[in-house]
């Protein structure tokens, strides 16, 4: 595959300062895509995650470490919607890769996180 993937819409689900990192890596990878920010926190419920599901982004990029387990259950719900969004988890967990490709569509290890390996993922996925 070459050229850039085609991201049209996409969420990023991070607090803290790393969502101007991310965002900015997810622009360098998909130029043109249309970036959204959402609070970890909203999370809490199945309601907000069937709510993000349905608005169906091309991709959300999200974190392990979100509150109440909710980048788990987001994507078990993805996988029971048959939701279009695709899921690319980022963690600092040495986490299994067929473990994590099962609920994800793609795994990025935090310390390997970059525009080409982000660019690598969604020309997989999308």
């Amino acid at each position: 595959m070459t050229g850039q993937p085609e991201v049209n819409t996409a969420l990023i689900i991070i607090d803290g300062d790393l969502y101007d990192v991310w965002s900015a890596m997810l622009v360098s990878a998909a130029p043109g895509v249309k970036i959204s920010r959402a609070d970890p926190s909203i999370f809490v419920s199945d309601k907000q995650v069937i709510e993000t599901l349905n608005k169906r982004y091309d991709c959300i990029l999200l974190a392990s470490k979100l509150p109440a387990f909710s980048s788990v259950r987001l994507a078990e719900l993805a996988h029971q919607l048959n939701s279009p969004t695709k899921l690319i988890l980022i963690s600092r967990n040495n986490a299994d890769p067929e473990a994590t490709g099962r609920l994800f569509h793609a795994f990025i290890p935090v310390e390997k996180l970059s525009s080409d390996r982000l660019s690598e993922a969604l020309k997989k996925i999308v």
